[in-house]
């Protein structure tokens, strides 16, 4: 008889890990620009933007499939400040980097200004590519205009 309290505490201790793991796979992105840009100043990093709407499917794959991918995220937190904009909530933004379909991922300087850009699902792989060769520009573009 002292399965079932055995049981339910191992079902509790599962989903608060599982939970805890969610949230410190989710708090590796960001959700205001302002802050964000703020931090790649601070740290001298490019920032990757990430634009999505909640009834984009392709969106919703590459949150499930690559956004939060522990590998993926890995490299990315290691090069960038990352952040998702909501395009709908944010038609300001989305107009500034010339947003119109989705996904769509836009890397920048500190300042803003465009590195590279991307549109539509893409595979961890491939995401991986883009953000590092973005970073790589960045790199090599302070080189040539240090600060």
């Amino acid at each position: 008889m002292r399965t079932v309290p055995v049981i339910a505490g191992l079902f509790l201790l599962t989903t608060f890990v599982n939970s805890s793991a969610a949230q410190a796979e989710s708090s590796s992105w960001l959700s205001d620009f302002d802050e964000a840009q703020r931090q790649a100043k601070q740290l001298g990093r490019p920032m990757l933007v990430h634009f999505y709407t909640d009834w984009c499917f392709p969106c919703r794959q590459m949150e499930k499939d690559v956004l939060n991918r522990p590998t993926v995220l890995q490299v990315l937190e290691s090069r960038l400040v990352l952040v998702k904009i909501n395009a709908e909530q944010n038609p300001t933004l989305a107009q500034r980097f010339a947003v119109t379909l989705f996904p769509t991922d836009v890397i920048v300087d500190p300042t803003g200004k465009r590195i590279l850009s991307s549109t539509g699902y893409q595979e961890a792989d491939k995401y991986v590519r883009f953000a590092r060769d973005a970073e790589q520009q960045y790199v090599a573009s302070m080189r040539r205009h240090p600060k």
